[in-house]
């Protein structure tokens, strides 16, 4: 996507042709050439057979009341959070006239001794080995309250998780590194028909058909275009321009169109063979230009360019004397990156 902002122009086809130079003008790559908004905003009123008038606010009407009745409302009430409980607070006995010691509620301390009593205060304890769940309060001293118990965690079960992850983990990475054992890939080097490269099994690449493509002369295309364009050579030789190109030649007072490359090799077909990946592959009847004369209307020619991308070319036809410029057209069929690209130098 980046590639095609960069290099090639956007297809404004779909919409009305009144609108298409403003359009493109908008999407210039270059920010000083885009018009500014109020130049947008004339060209508008230009264009448009109504005149033109100014619309809601940026929210319709409906969207932005909502919003302010909302804006207005009161904020509600927040819930407070509940209250956290707190110890039942035990009330302290009061010591008996006289002085006492220590001093159990009701109920509380083993039934088999008897309660001791304070002068003046006659008691007995409870039958049975019964223990008062409440628990005993220290006259004149501080409560007998610990520290709360810790909390039970799940430690153990965390611990286990993580180890266990570990283990999952190295055995993936292990099962990623190169085979120790120091033995050698047992495929040999080299690309064939299915493009095999160092041992490993390149996948062919889906091909891209393009259909009447009209190729002025001194223009050329580039593979890797999607759509391929034709470009202006711009006065610059055609030996380091393009994938393939078009260019009238006059040798010895003959003149003598051609299609040639710049950047590749070029294979004509036989009438008996048919355009595909493997046969561009297998050919080596390379050329750099094919005269125009061995064409016919259906010839097809393989373009191998030095980038890695192979192409099936049928040959459609020039144009007509009459016509105001001079150009061929061709279908493409087009596999990019099918090989190793050629190293320059």
């Amino acid at each position: 996507m980046l590639y095609r902002i960069v290099h090639e122009e956007p297809d404004l086809s779909r919409l009305p042709a009144e609108l298409r130079p403003l359009v493109a003008r908008c999407l210039s790559r270059d920010p000083a050439a885009r018009p500014a908004p109020t130049e947008v905003i004339e060209q508008c009123h230009a264009l448009s057979p109504a005149p033109l008038r100014q619309g809601e606010d940026w929210l319709p009407q409906t969207l932005a009341g909502s919003l302010t009745e909302r804006r207005q409302l009161p904020e509600p009430a927040r819930t407070p959070p509940p209250a956290t409980p707190t110890p039942t607070a035990y009330s302290p006995h009061v010591p008996p006239p006289g002085g006492g010691a220590l001093y159990a509620p009701p109920g509380f301390g083993p039934a088999s001794e008897p309660t001791r009593t304070a002068p003046g205060r006659p008691g007995t304890a409870p039958a049975g080995p019964h223990f008062s769940p409440t628990p005993p309060t220290v006259v004149g001293g501080p409560q007998p309250w610990g520290p709360p118990p810790p909390k039970r965690t799940h430690r153990g079960l965390v611990v286990a998780g993580a180890v266990a992850a570990a283990i999952v983990g190295l055995a993936f990475v292990s099962s990623l590194l190169p085979d120790g054992s120091g033995k050698e890939n047992s495929k040999s080097p080299g690309a064939g028909s299915s493009g095999e490269v160092s041992g490993s099994k390149r996948l062919d690449p889906k091909p891209v058909t393009y259909k009447g493509i009209d190729v002025t002369e001194n223009y050329f295309v580039m593979l890797a275009d999607s759509p391929p364009r034709p470009t202006d050579s711009e006065g610059s030789a055609f030996a380091s321009k393009g994938d393939l190109y078009f260019q009238p030649r006059s040798i010895n007072v003959v003149e003598s169109d051609e299609i040639g490359t710049g950047n590749g090799k070029l294979v004509l077909l036989n009438n008996a063979q048919k355009g595909s990946l493997d046969t561009c592959r297998s050919e080596t009847r390379y050329s750099k230009s094919i005269s125009l004369d061995q064409l016919s209307n259906g010839s097809q020619l393989c373009v191998l360019s030095d980038a890695g991308h192979i192409a099936v070319a049928t040959y459609r036809g020039k144009s007509r004397e009459n016509d105001p410029s001079k150009y061929i057209t061709l279908d493409l069929t087009i596999w990019r990156n099918a090989q190793e690209p050629q190293q320059e130098g």
